[in-house]
């Protein structure tokens, strides 16, 4: 490997991490927002709606999206490690999918 591949290897890894910085942000918006039905307005049929219509995501990255902000309470380590940048939404959407409820402590 040379010096333009470990570059461009840094700066992938830098602009992956804030990506995911920001869409574990998305995911507690969302867990705020559907707690305070702040989703909730004229003509939106639900929260992925919400999504689809506010946030441009299409309808089954919204699924997901509502998918993990439901859960987020109850994977409070998985969130943070997600929130740091070291896991991706696909990769955390994964884990959530599949992990049982009790897991972990909610916060």
């Amino acid at each position: 490997m040379d010096g333009l591949d470990t570059a461009l290897d840094i700066e992938l890894a830098e602009v992956c991490g804030g990506l995911n910085q920001l869409h574990a942000r998305l995911v507690r918006l969302v867990a705020g927002a559907l707690t305070a039905e702040g989703w909730a307005g004229d003509g939106v049929r639900s929260p992925e709606h919400w999504l689809v219509l506010r946030a441009g995501l299409s309808p089954s990255r919204a699924r997901e999206v509502v998918a993990l902000a439901r859960r987020e309470a109850e994977l409070p380590t998985l969130m943070d490690t997600f929130a740091g940048g070291q896991l991706s939404l696909d990769q955390v959407s994964t884990v959530a999918r599949h992990a049982p409820a009790p897991m972990e402590r909610p916060r």
